[in-house]
C-alpha cells in the first residue's frame, strides 16, 4: 500500500511478504546403517518461509 500525505510532502509505503522457497540445499546427515564415513552430503531437502511486513517514509521540502 502506497501513501501520500501533505501535499504528497510525505510519501511511502507499506508492505506485506509471504514466500516459500521449497528444495533448498542443505547437508543432510546419511543414514548410519550404509556405514560411510562421510557424515552429511548435500541435497535438495529443505523448504523455507520468509515472512514480515516493511515500512519506508520519505519526505520532500
Amino acid at each position: 500500500m502506497e501513501y501520500g500525505l501533505f501535499d504528497n510532502r510525505l510519501s511511502g509505503e507499506f508492505d506485506y511478504y509471504n514466500k516459500l522457497t521449497s528444495d533448498a540445499l542443505i547437508f543432510a546427515p546419511i543414514a548410519e546403517y550404509l556405514e560411510i564415513t562421510m557424515g552429511k552430503f548435500l541435497t535438495n531437502k529443505a523448504d523455507i518461509r520468509n515472512t514480515g511486513f516493511e515500512f519506508s517514509a520519505n519526505w520532500r521540502e
